[in-house]
């Protein structure tokens, strides 16, 4: 008896690439989806002079019955575009806007950081009892950690003993008190789907209030200094981060070479930008201290110091000395500085020996009178 061919009803597709299946048979799509998914037809996307979209195409795709399937959309995304100046249409245009969106979500933790909070939701249910005992199965945290069935173990902290409870967890991003996006071991950030930016900064698309990639926009030389740093920061830390899930099965393991070289991609783009805007790129990194681990591996960085009686070390070996973060020296809006004068004849009268603090040299005045 002859098997009776099914097709699928709700996904348009090129036919040269359509999987058929077989009725009452499940059938893995694993090594035909890359085909499958890049010729989806999905309608025409309305985009700008500049090539940005003036819609929210998000809106037009469906299709993906899990909570995280954005993020599995900026995985695709990641690993669908390779090349960010090539011409893409339907699916494939709707990925090349997410990899825009995600650049602009990294610009934000680079020029806007101190606007950033980053709270991690652990996805168990309250009352910490399993699927099986628990009174409330559809309590959203729980559920949700459910939903990722045997990727769960991808999605737990891989620094925990053997022998430790493994729950899965997921870090939501915060900008300027909204909700933003969250982070994903496999593409490392990915944006909430109704997020709304308001705020006049170069890494937000005014048309449709997401984020974007800042070099569409007139990027400052110390912003891009800072971005620049940033993601070379980010991109050499992702082989450490990588190491993290090398005790997982080789179905789990995450690779990131299109993250890297997307990131390295990204970087040529700004030497250029800076080239045709004249100035020369001095790169730095700013100090992000917002994440846990193991995101703190890729996002975090903290030049901290010691000190100890008023002398600075970069050492922690030091004896007695306490670490500090150099940003918090800054002086506080309004602060007023001192001046200190010694009167010629009279300096022998200052006594400052006994007092807790040093005075250095600043200057010398004409005149009568010295200025430390």
């Amino acid at each position: 008896m002859a098997e009776k061919l099914i097709k699928a009803l709700v996904i348009k597709v090129d036919s040269k690439s359509e999987p058929g299946g077989i009725e009452y048979k499940w059938d893995s799509l694993t090594s035909r989806m890359p085909t499958f998914t890049k010729n989806i037809i999905t309608p025409a996307i309305g985009v700008d002079k500049e090539g940005k979209s003036e819609v929210n195409i998000g809106a037009i795709v469906s299709g993906m019955p899990t909570v995280f399937a954005r993020s599995n959309l900026f995985l695709n995304a990641l690993n669908a575009i390779t090349d960010k100046t090539a011409e893409v249409d339907g699916l494939l245009g709707f990925y090349k806007s997410l990899v825009d969106e995600w650049r602009g979500f990294i610009s934000c933790l680079a020029l806007n950081y101190q606007d950033i909070e980053v709270k991690r939701i652990h996805l168990a249910y309250s009352d910490g009892k399993k699927l099986t005992e628990t009174e409330n199965i559809y309590e959203p945290k729980g559920a949700f950690g459910n939903v990722l069935f045997e990727r769960k173990p991808l999605w737990c902290d891989q620094t925990l003993s053997s022998n430790s409870a493994k729950i899965p967890f997921i870090d939501v991003v915060r900008y300027n008190g909204q909700v933003v996006g969250g982070t994903s071991p496999e593409s490392f950030l990915f944006t909430s789907v109704s997020y709304q930016l308001s705020e006049k900064e170069p890494f937000v698309n005014f048309k449709n209030r997401s984020f974007t990639d800042p070099l569409n926009s007139d990027l400052q030389p110390e912003q891009l200094n800072t971005l620049y740093g940033y993601v070379k920061f980010l991109n050499n830390n992702i082989e450490r981060f990588r190491l993290q899930f090398e005790g997982l099965s080789d179905l789990l393991k995450p690779r990131y070479d299109n993250i890297n070289g997307n990131l390295q991609d990204w970087l040529k783009e700004m030497e250029t930008f800076a080239q045709k805007k004249g100035f020369k790129i001095k790169e730095q990194i700013p100090e992000v201290t917002k994440f846990e681990n193991p995101f703190s591996i890729l996002f975090n960085h903290s030049t901290e110091l010691y000190g100890c009686n008023g002398v600075i070390y970069n050492d922690s070996r030091e004896p007695g000395v306490i670490p500090f973060d150099p940003k918090n020296l800054l002086l506080a809006e309004g602060t007023e500085l001192a001046q200190i004068v010694f009167w010629k004849g009279r300096k022998s009268e200052c006594k400052f020996s006994a007092k807790s603090f040093y005075l250095y040299p600043a200057g010398r005045n004409k005149g009568r009178e010295r200025v430390f």
